[in-house]
């Protein structure tokens, strides 16, 4: 699945700051309808979903707001250590910030649409 988007993708370059805006929002979408769908499908989750899920049903919270809490904690962790070591922000910009917010948020709009198909399907 990678290597087809990888294949699809590697053709377009955002020219400016705003088509490379737009490229990120819809990665963002992208990888939080991926994240809704692995949840709600019981699968093996990865490392980041999977510590989201864990909190979420440790604490007893939503998973959307572990995924925020996780993404976000994880950026945070990133702009210490790379500030720390590399004294600078590394790689870690504006869309890795939304990221970590977006992510979670859209997958908790998409699991509570996905409730009803979940319960009937799975």
């Amino acid at each position: 699945m990678t290597d087809l988007a990888v294949s699809i993708l590697s053709s377009l370059h955002p020219s400016g700051y705003l088509e490379s805006w737009i490229f990120s929002l819809l990665g963002i979408v992208f990888v939080a309808t991926g994240v809704s769908a692995e949840v709600n499908s019981d699968t093996i989750p990865l490392a980041g979903e999977g510590l989201a899920l864990a909190l979420s049903k440790r604490l007893g919270i939503r998973f959307g707001n572990a995924k925020i809490t996780v993404g976000v904690s994880l950026v945070t962790i990133s702009l210490i250590l790379s500030f720390s070591f590399l004294e600078s922000f590394g790689g870690v910009r504006e869309g890795t910030v939304a990221a970590a917010v977006l992510v979670g948020t859209i997958a908790k709009k998409l699991n509570k649409g996905a409730l009803p198909l979940k319960e009937k399907y799975l």
